[in-house]
């Protein structure tokens, strides 16, 4: 196997996701996050992880000339610009949920 590819909603968390990245390192295996940056706890786990090489945008990929900013799923994700993305720094993975997108998404 070249590349492990952990998904954090699928694996059982930001902990087991860490736990893959460390036995991957350990074995000189590359991790791509499946999905990792399109939440922020993917971003998260992959600027922190040595082992992940890449991130993988998959969800809400915009159509051309519709702005990354415009697909956001969760409120507070911080946007791919010019093929980078910064992750926020603020409390809780910088997710700015609301009661207002509760009441809108929850249906």
């Amino acid at each position: 196997m070249d590349i492990f590819q952990p998904d954090v909603l699928w694996c059982g968390g930001i902990t087991a996701a860490a736990k893959i990245c460390h036995l991957a390192q350990a074995n000189h295996i590359s991790v791509i996050a499946h999905a990792g940056m399109n939440y922020p706890f993917g971003q998260h786990l992959s600027m922190a992880m040595p082992a992940v090489t890449w991130g993988e945008r998959s969800e809400s990929v915009s159509a051309p000339g519709v702005p990354l900013a415009e697909m956001v799923k969760l409120p507070g994700t911080a946007v791919i610009e010019d093929g980078y993305v910064r992750p926020s720094d603020a409390p809780g993975f910088g997710l700015e949920i609301d009661d207002a997108w509760l009441e809108q998404t929850i249906v």
